[in-house]
């Protein structure tokens, strides 16, 4: 089907195309903000011979993990059109908030890219001050 270097060549050149501020990440991927959220797109393998595209946006970093944190993610954090919500335990035993959402690559046109990118952007976007004041911790850009 389509291999990763070509995937996300044209990742990169619909990216570039549609938002400004674009920078390319050290582990490969691309990273892009929406106010308050930042949005991080990444091309990997998928099965065995096809390509995801994932477009992640951490929204919450240093969140204190609770019983109602994880409730409210599982109960309220796939309840979205496109993508979903993740709490993901770091190191230092704090908690990150992303949303997720992901698309095959294989067939990828550039509205469906673009407004994938929108979607996820925008939810975090919303949803990141709404948690911020219900659960604590710090966004990723905070004007």
């Amino acid at each position: 089907m389509a291999d990763i270097a070509s995937v996300t060549a044209k990742v990169q050149s619909i990216i570039t195309n549609n938002f400004n501020n674009v920078s390319l990440l050290h582990g490969g991927g691309f990273s892009l903000r929406n106010g308050s959220a930042r949005g991080i797109v990444e091309v990997q393998p998928f099965a065995e011979e096809s390509v995801k595209v994932m477009v992640i946006s951490p929204f919450l970093y240093k969140v204190v993990p609770s019983p109602e944190l994880f409730e409210w993610v599982a109960l309220n954090g796939g309840g979205y059109h496109f993508g979903f919500i993740t709490a993901i335990k770091v190191d230092d035993g704090s908690t990150t908030l992303s949303f997720e959402y992901s698309l095959l690559g294989d067939y990828l046109d550039e509205g469906e890219l673009v407004n994938a990118i929108l979607a996820v952007l925008s939810a975090a976007n919303k949803i990141d001050d709404e948690l911020k004041a219900k659960f604590g911790g710090e966004m990723a850009y905070e004007d």
